[in-house]
């Protein structure tokens, strides 16, 4: 989606059947403004999904067990998501 925008709007128009310019290049602004440039897992959201767990274990979980940043860290300083963020 970054990197090819005549492909991506061409997907967007394949799966919407939408075929107005304007309203495909809105929702192709939209995706590439909502999609994050590095994928880092959001820590915020999987301690919210601990606290509003039924599981006894859950409320006293740590969120930073469930998470690895190493991976996407490896991809952000090997320079991938600047090659493929490219636009």
């Amino acid at each position: 989606m970054m990197a090819d925008k005549t492909m991506a709007k061409k997907v967007i128009e394949k799966y919407t059947r939408e075929s107005d310019p304007e309203i495909l290049e809105s929702t192709y602004r939209y995706g590439v403004d909502y999609i994050a440039p590095i994928p880092y897992p959001a820590k915020e959201g999987i301690a919210e999904i601990l606290r509003q767990s039924t599981h006894p274990k859950a409320k006293t979980a740590n969120s930073d067990e469930f998470v690895d940043m190493s991976l996407v860290k490896k991809l952000e300083d090997s320079g991938f998501f600047r090659r493929v963020n490219q636009r």
